[in-house]
């Protein structure tokens, strides 16, 4: 990609991709140059936008993680703390892991609407939607005034071009 760059420096795509490979590697800051380097471009596409977000709050995550391994390991049965340790994992990309935290939340507390909440949030970043649909409708039936499931399941109807279903859990909201 980096001779993609050299040979076309007008392209936002290689730009788009060094980016990608950079975050996947956790190199956020690098990342996050390629990324606002291919925003400047005329031909960059709009999730470059996203990437560069989600790549800054990994920034901000990456320096938590240690510190929440220690407090999860030093408190197993906390749902808060496996909670917060599967979500610094999961702004980091690392899906897997933050599933496993969130399940294991689960076994903890299986009403626990923060950990089903955020494996939803998982679930729809591997893209398992339809168990993330499940997992969102089990939230609101626990909690039929929690918005935040109503948006989400807005946002992934929207995502599956199901604008009639997007439109029942927006009135909910």
């Amino acid at each position: 990609w980096e001779s993609a760059v050299s040979f076309d420096p007008g392209a936002a795509s290689p730009r788009h991709h060094l980016g990608t490979l950079a975050a996947v590697e956790e190199r956020f800051a690098e990342a996050r140059r390629w990324y606002r380097s291919a925003m400047r471009l005329p031909n960059a596409s709009p999730d470059l936008t996203d990437l560069d977000a989600r790549a800054a709050e990994s920034i901000a995550w990456a320096p938590r993680v240690t510190k929440l391994e220690q407090i999860a390991a030093s408190r197993p049965g906390s749902v808060d703390a496996l909670c917060d340790l599967g979500n610094a994992y999961f702004y980091l990309g690392r899906t897997g892991p933050a599933e496993a935290l969130y399940r294991r939340a689960l076994r903890q507390a299986p009403g626990s609407i923060r950990a089903l909440g955020n494996l939803g949030s998982a679930l729809v970043q591997s893209g398992r939607v339809e168990e993330a649909i499940a997992i969102y409708e089990r939230v609101f039936a626990l909690d039929p005034r929690h918005a935040d499931a109503c948006v989400n399941l807005v946002a992934v109807y929207l995502g599956l071009e199901q604008r009639d279903r997007a439109k029942v859990w927006l009135d909910r909201a």
